[in-house]
């Protein structure tokens, strides 16, 4: 019993540490810019490791990184926009578009639908 205890436990350790999570759930609640706090349910702003989805219209002021841990969901009722820039989408990384993303540039080394 003692030994298939601490086989599991090796086991989880070795997950978080090869798979760590970190990744926060960012939902926007109104129309605003990425920067803007107050776009944001979680009162902060996503960084690129976070899950963000979208259901309003954000502007973006800067190149947006969806990192290998990231997660961009644009739904129906969003839009992502940014004049001049350009969003690099990372091995590993998701985006899904049912709204608009309008970005002059998208670099995509994951998956994008």
């Amino acid at each position: 019993m003692l030994f298939r205890t601490a086989f599991f436990l090796i086991i989880a350790i070795s997950l978080a540490i090869i798979n760590p999570v970190h990744s926060t759930v960012f939902t926007s609640v109104e129309n605003g810019y990425w920067t803007d706090t107050g776009t944001w349910d979680q009162g902060s702003t996503p960084t690129t490791e976070d899950t963000v989805i979208i259901e309003h219209f954000v502007q973006a002021s800067y190149n947006l990184v969806v990192d290998s841990l990231g997660y961009l969901l644009v739904q129906a009722s969003g839009q992502l926009c940014g004049r001049d820039l350009y969003m690099t989408v990372e091995c590993g990384a998701a985006v899904d578009n049912y709204g608009a993303i309008y970005i002059d540039s998208i670099l995509v080394y994951g998956m994008v639908t």
